[in-house]
């Protein structure tokens, strides 16, 4: 049984996976689990291949969803993004991280801020230029 906060993630990437669809993006994998962390969704923009961090919030809550992107949850990304890039010899598409932050209202209504390259060109985790 999930608990409340899973709840609402598990229903926030239900919503991203759709948001995704209307906005050209071809959803190919949920929850790719790698030792060093997980991707929330894998999809295909053209011909670059998206890896998409799903964070979402209450709308009661304080805390917007793109706050919750911490640097170590960034480096998890990037090491689980690489090692997916690896496996899969992807090393010669294009790559791109994203943030997809979700409010969900009492009412179920969705607002969403889809935050393209969410990583800072240059910006160095954990000795891994992203």
């Amino acid at each position: 049984m999930l608990n409340e906060n899973q709840e609402l993630g598990r229903r926030g990437e239900e919503l991203a996976a759709k948001f995704l669809a209307k906005h050209a993006l071809k959803v190919l994998r949920r929850n790719v689990r790698r030792d060093m962390g997980e991707i929330d969704i894998l999809a295909l923009e053209g011909e670059t291949v998206v890896f998409v961090e799903v964070k979402t919030s209450a709308a009661s809550s304080p805390i917007r969803p793109e706050d919750q992107l911490t640097r170590t949850k960034k480096l998890h990304i990037a090491r689980t993004a690489l090692k997916f890039i690896q496996e899969k010899r992807l090393l010669n598409n294009r790559l791109r991280i994203d943030l997809l932050g979700i409010i969900i209202d009492a009412e179920g209504k969705a607002e969403f801020n889809h935050i393209k390259n969410a990583f800072e060109p240059g910006e160095v985790i954990g000795g891994l230029m992203i």
